[in-house]
């Protein structure tokens, strides 16, 4: 708040050099200048803008069960922010590629999910999903399943599975319902296919097999 003496003047304020209020953070030179023809004056003083907290929603993961063939879930954590949250897997049998997480072995599964900040906001803090896999894991010489998340929200299965002439792709709209069918992918003479879903949210979870 700027007081003037005497009361009341009005005052023009700078900063930077800028008229515009700033909204990014750092450090601001601001000048206050009396705006009347009768009387003259002016202050400087500094003024620091920080950058804002953010937080992370993570929604719980429940236990599953697979067997003998991977699941692929769709992760959903966001930032208050509104920027791009990064998933590592800490232990278990599983992978994960951008928000795609595939599980191919039971067993305790923790992944963290990290916001590193940027230009405006702050680091937030972690967030952690742990949660238990039981039944049989992929046998070695199973297919293989690479999964990527379109920018439409759609999700690009490719598989390989040689010798395998076919494989089947099941989903689920949860994790603890039944899969179910949707589409048989023929393997060409190299042993892989492809298939790209709908971006249905209904189809989340995924089982190749």
């Amino acid at each position: 708040q700027v007081t003037t003496d005497p009361a009341g003047l009005a005052v023009r304020m700078t900063y930077n050099g800028s008229l515009e209020l700033p909204s990014t953070p750092g450090e601001y030179e601001v000048t206050a200048i009396i705006n009347d023809r009768n009387v003259r004056g002016s202050a400087t003083a500094t003024f620091t803008i920080g950058k804002s907290a953010q937080d992370i929603n993570f929604p719980a993961i429940p236990n599953l069960s697979i067997s003998g063939n991977p699941v692929i879930l769709v992760l959903s954590a966001t930032s208050n922010s509104g920027l791009p949250v990064k998933y590592i897997v800490l232990r278990g049998g599983a992978t994960v590629d951008g928000n795609l997480l595939t599980i191919a072995q039971p067993g305790l599964v923790s992944l963290t999910a990290q916001q590193l900040g940027n230009e405006n906001y702050l680091p937030a803090d972690e967030e952690v999903r742990s949660f238990e896999v039981t039944g049989t894991g992929v046998p070695l010489g199973a297919a293989q399943t690479e999964a990527s998340l379109n920018d439409d929200g759609s999700v690009s299965l490719g598989v390989s599975g040689s010798p395998f002439e076919s494989l089947s792709i099941y989903s689920a709209s949860v994790v603890d319902a039944e899969f179910k069918p949707i589409v048989k992918i023929v393997l060409d003479s190299d042993g892989k296919g492809s298939y790209n879903t709908a971006s249905d949210a209904d189809q989340r979870f995924f089982q190749v097999k």
